[in-house]
């Protein structure tokens, strides 16, 4: 009988082999409100009976304090068994008590723990399946890998799940079953899911740990560059090498392909012998049809962890045949239909490319089968196997109970039309998903900055869904988030990767929010939870206008996309209207708190924020421009009046003679830390309009303080709010906010600063074998350790904050080209009309295009530098500005076509900074 399990956010804190009678620090990461934490105890079974005393005590510390007290078995309900027997022989786990609580620093004691049971595993955890299931068991087994890690790089296509292959050669968190918000987050990986290599009996596993018995394999390289993930085992048999590249169907620009619900696998296998022999690739994979789960109710407010999300297992009636494609062989998977909700009803396959004149090997088992190829391999030769899995899926229901379908039902009727599509376009695939990555590989780029720029997109398939209508959007945090889609203010650092590599899903994205601007022009949070009809109306953050000025500027301004500008400026005008509203009640600038708030919703903020005002600032120069744009000279006078008052604002409440305090007003209380926010418009208004937002002397001050004080070298990770002498520092950083908000604007001043602190960001966000593709939103300052909010949407702000570094921009409409790097060397240029490679040493610039994707005629007629650059060199000819406005100087050139081939120098001649 299928049984539903209804579930909070997953949170899982080990405290292993710890002692049970002294006070354990522990970090409570629950995003707003308390969330419910089982306190479970490994222990002997027949020490059990000796824990019935036992009285818990939490101590919480933070937005809201929590100090709880609980007997054994206080919070846990009547019907849920409070002994679970382990995987480990003579133990048991304990479900002690259910402790409420919120975010913060505590302490976690038992008083009347036995005397005869020092020290024992402890989990805090919300939902007691991951310890009745064996994923507890399995997540301590698995650490005496080295090589194991919670996540990997996300295989799958655009709006239809994904899977994700590790480096220690295992498959993980599987949402291709329309569950993005219940994945199978088996720490040991999907069971019997595994590549191998065998010659005759001896078959090795691709892993680093045993798998379904076999032997793992003595070595394993792994390389994760999304959406690629690439194995190599050297000598996996004796003589015997292996490489696999395994590929989502991620090709830029190509809707069609990166929607198909799948991935590619390319095996080399290579014979170092001096004979001839015969090997066989072979792909396991587990029957996850009827596997479910996702929102089953969303929260009443933001962050209130108060919904649920529910997980069912798979019907009993699986089963599976031997089907045959147009040159390939498949294994079909299917099970009966579910009873609970038709969402994970479908068939699975797992494929093999017809090749080398072999028939295919199928193991039909109907719960655990596999795919393999046998192929001759000649002595000091290689052979090259072709294989895909895909799942047919296609019942998307989401929270109201319509099924939206997906995208890629538009070009194929079932799952045998995507293995079609995935091995007639392989490779395509494996050259054009790889082609961002291999770029990047052509660069002085540090290594772990081309890391960081082709991994952090991956919110593309782990987040996103793409309704058959057309429609898509971006999860803020899968299993965290309630399903939460759009989020127009972490949009604000998310978009780069939709801007950049598919702008077409970025129109319809930010058309979504237009189309809901309510009755008094406000923005949305969100597009909804769990669905994406939300209804007209406006969420009383006002930094959400400014945020949906800012993207919808940039998209029109950048592609070319006229549609869109026509559309989305009488929305802009409407926002920014709205937003001068409370900004006029403030007195310049909206005041949070008493009924306004902002998108820091995990801080209590009063009064005036620099966060608030430079944003607020940067959308009015952008409303000034698009004004000027649209002939709408009327609105001038009252933008100009809105951006005086600002300024005034936040210098009167703000100001402290070294930067603006993080928050205040001259009436009500302030906050005298510096802020990572605080400089939050500034890259924006640079792109968008080539304008500072403060006074040069103001934004200089205030660089230095972030440098002096959030980037200080004590910080692994720059917190989001520190004191002045050092002594106070905010318990979390926001670390996608800290690369949109403050790296971002560091780096147009002071680049080469910026490079080292980035990096050491970065560490953190990759420490401990963490996944390449899940950035969090918050990390704890001085150890940088990760804290809240798994595969967060906000990670492509890494694009902000690498274009800031290039001072990069293209305006096609303008015909402005503004490119001046603060670093050296060679570097990618990434635009959403073109690909290149760019150089500079300090005085030279060069670019080359190398591709081109739009078939608009775009020209380049300017060249935009600094102000101080009064003269350059183009192909000898002497060039002086033709306009000088704001932060930088326009220099006329012969009209240039962008397209491949095209190569651009100038040499800034007379003065240089």
């Amino acid at each position: 009988m299928e049984r539903v399990y209804l579930e909070t956010e997953h949170q899982e804190l080990f405290h292993r082999n710890t002692n049970l009678h002294q006070p354990i620090p522990v970090a409570i990461p629950s995003a707003l409100s308390p969330l419910g934490y089982y306190v479970c105890l490994k222990v002997p079974t027949e020490k059990l009976a000796e824990f019935g005393s036992v009285i818990t005590r939490l101590q919480v510390g933070g937005l809201r304090p929590d100090d709880v007290t609980l007997r054994a078995g206080e919070g846990i309900g009547a019907q849920e068994p409070r002994e679970l027997a382990s995987k480990t022989p003579g133990y048991s786990w304990l479900l002690l008590c259910r402790a409420r609580a919120s975010r913060g620093d505590g302490c976690l004691n038992f008083s009347g723990a036995p005397s005869s049971v020092r020290c024992a595993d402890v989990l805090l955890c919300t939902w007691p399946r991951f310890v009745a299931g064996g994923q507890a068991d399995d997540w301590l087994a698995a650490q005496s890998d080295p090589a194991w890690a919670p996540g990997g790089l996300p295989l799958g296509g655009i709006g239809c799940g994904k899977v994700e292959l590790c480096r220690d050669g295992r498959f993980r968190n599987f949402s291709g079953n329309n569950n993005q918000d219940m994945p199978l987050e088996d720490p040991d990986g999907l069971p019997r899911a595994f590549i191998s290599v065998s010659d005759g009996a001896d078959e090795v596993a691709l892993t680093t740990r045993t798998i379904a018995g076999l032997r793992p394999c003595a070595t394993l390289q792994a390389q994760l560059e999304f959406p690629q993930a690439q194995l190599t085992a050297r000598g996996i048999l004796s003589g015997v090498d292996v490489h696999v590249r395994c590929a989502g169907p991620l090709v830029p620009h190509d809707l069609q392909v990166s929607s198909l619900p799948g991935f590619v696998l390319r095996a080399t296998l290579k014979n170092r012998g001096v004979s001839e022999r015969t090997l066989t690739l072979r792909l396991a994979w587990p029957n996850l049809v009827g596997q479910g789960g996702g929102i089953g109710e969303a929260e009443s407010r933001i962050g209130y962890g108060d919904g649920y999300y529910r997980y069912w297992d798979a019907p009993d009636g699986h089963s599976s045949q031997s089907v045959q494609g147009q040159g390939f062989t498949a294994l079909r998977y299917s099970n009966k239909p579910s009873s609970i909700c038709a969402t994970a009803d479908g068939h699975h396959y797992v494929a093999v490319r017809s090749r080398h004149n072999v028939a295919a090997i199928v193991n039909t088992d109907p719960k655990f089968g596999s795919i393999a190829q046998a192929v001759s391999v000649p002595a000091g030769g290689e052979a090259v196997i072709d294989m895909a899995v895909a799942w047919e899926m296609p019942r998307y229901l989401d929270l109201l109970g319509v099924d939206r379908g997906h995208n890629w039902q538009n070009s194929c009727g079932d799952g045998m039309a995507v293995l079609e599509q995935l091995f007639g376009r392989c490779e395509e695939i494996l050259r054009e998903g790889g082609a961002l990555s291999e770029l990047l590989s052509r660069t002085e780029l540090p290594a772990w900055l081309r890391s960081r720029l082709v991994n952090c997109c991956y919110p593309l398939v782990t987040n996103s869904v793409f309704y058959k209508d057309g429609r898509f959007s971006i999860n803020e945090g899968p299993t965290e988030m309630g399903a939460c889609f759009g989020t127009i203010d972490q949009r604000l650092g998310a978009h780069a990767a939709t801007q950049l590599f598919f702008p077409e899903l970025n129109h319809r994205e930010l058309d979504q929010f237009g189309r809901i601007q309510g009755p008094h022009d406000g923005i949305q949070h969100d597009l909804g939870h769990g669905t994406l009809e939300r209804e007209p109306g406006e969420t009383t953050w006002p930094d959400l206008t400014c945020s949906f000025v800012l993207q919808a500027a940039r998209h029109a301004w950048t592609t070319h996309d006229r549609e869109f500008e026509a559309a989305a400026w009488p929305r802009v005008k409407k926002a920014i209207l709205r937003h001068g509203i409370w900004a006029d009640e403030g007195g310049g600038v909206a005041q949070v708190g008493g009924g306004l708030g902002t998108s820091y919703d995990g801080y209590h903020y009063f009064g005036t924020t620099p966060y608030m005002a430079t944003l607020w600032m940067a959308a009015l120069r952008v409303a000034r421009k698009w004004a000027l744009r649209r002939g709408e000279d009327e609105l001038l006078p009252k933008f100009d009046a809105w951006l005086k008052a600002a300024e005034k604002r936040l210098e009167a409440d703000l100001w402290n003679g070294r930067f603006y305090a993080a928050y205040g007003s001259a009436a009500g209380p302030k906050n005298p830390n510096c802020h990572a926010g605080m400089l939050a418009g500034q890259y924006f208004s640079r792109l968008l309009c080539g304008e500072d937002t403060l006074p040069e002397a103001r934004l200089t001050s205030c660089a230095d303080a972030l440098l002096a004080l959030n980037f200080h070298a004590t910080f692994a990770v720059p917190p989001d709010e520190v004191s002045a002498d050092l002594a106070h520092i905010s318990d979390f950083s926001w670390l996608p906010y800290v690369e949109a908000f403050g790296l971002t604007a560091l780096a147009l001043s002071n680049g080469a600063a910026v490079l080292p602190l980035w990096e050491k960001m970065m560490r953190s966000v990759e420490r401990d074998g963490a996944s390449v593709a899940d950035t969090r939103l918050m990390y704890r300052p001085l150890s940088g350790a990760p804290a809240w909010g798994a595969y967060y949407m906000t990670a492509p702000a890494s694009w902000l904050v690498y274009d800031a570094l290039l001072d990069f921009n293209f305006m096609p409409e303008d015909e402005v080209l503004r490119l001046a790097p603060t670093i050296k060397g060679t570097f990618a240029v990434v635009h959403p009309l073109f690909w290149g490679v760019g150089s500079s040493d300090g005085a030279t610039t060069a670019l080359a295009v190398e591709r081109v994707f739009t078939r608009s005629s775009i020209k380049i007629r300017f060249i935009e530098l600094p102000r101080y650059i009064r003269e350059i060199s183009v192909c000898g000819s002497v060039i002086r500005p033709t306009l000088i406005r704001g932060a930088y100087a326009q220099f006329g050139i012969a009209p240039l076509e962008v397209q491949s081939g095209l190569k651009l120098t100038w040499c800034a001649t007379e003065p240089w900074k």
